[in-house]
């Protein structure tokens, strides 16, 4: 009973840490983050009930296979969605399926996966430098060669952090200009 207890609490804690402190604290989508948390501690005990089953691959695989034609089935799913709720599948079959005497191991493993999956997210979630044309008339009100003027104009306008603007094309007679604006997206 002890080592159930102990097993399910490390679960819960892994599930947390991956759940809420890295994909929750990144995507700011609440949308998955109950059914993350509810499927990852009902993989973990149906394993851990059913681990006296000697076939214990062939019953991680059929989850899996299980929970990718779910997939298929249900509504379309972002692909790094789909990741977290596989990374939290695979360390619920996991945290349950592992003999006692390789705690250090499993600990070891679970943290190398929260330190992958943190390590990614904070590379991939940096600002990227961006860039859309867009027309903008009734020119003759602006300064068009002062820089500064045109992406405090254009900042306001659209209100978005202007990095760089790049003037394509100046229509007198239409009264419009075409400008490449650089801007940062997360």
């Amino acid at each position: 009973m002890n080592e159930f207890l102990l097993k399910l609490l490390f679960n819960i804690i892994i599930s947390v840490i991956i759940i809420r402190f890295i994909y929750y604290k990144s995507t700011k989508n609440s949308d998955y983050v109950f059914t993350y948390f509810i499927i990852g501690q009902i993989v973990f005990l149906l394993c851990y009930l059913l681990k006296s089953i000697e076939l214990q691959l062939g019953f991680a695989l059929g989850l899996f296979a299980i929970f990718g034609i779910i997939r298929y089935r249900t509504s379309t799913i972002q692909i790094k969605d789909m990741t977290y709720l596989f990374s939290i599948i695979g360390l619920s079959i996991i945290n349950s399926l592992t003999d006692s005497s390789y705690y250090k191991e499993l600990i070891i493993s679970n943290l190398v996966i929260i330190g992958l999956i943190w390590g990614l997210e904070a590379i991939f979630t940096y600002k990227k430098l961006e860039s859309t044309l867009i027309t903008i008339t009734n020119i003759e009100d602006l300064n068009l060669k002062n820089e500064i003027e045109l992406k405090n104009h254009i900042s306001q306008k659209l209100d978005i952090d202007i990095q760089k603007v790049t003037i394509k094309r100046i229509d007198f007679f239409n009264d419009s200009a075409e400008i490449l604006v650089y801007y940062l997206t997360s």
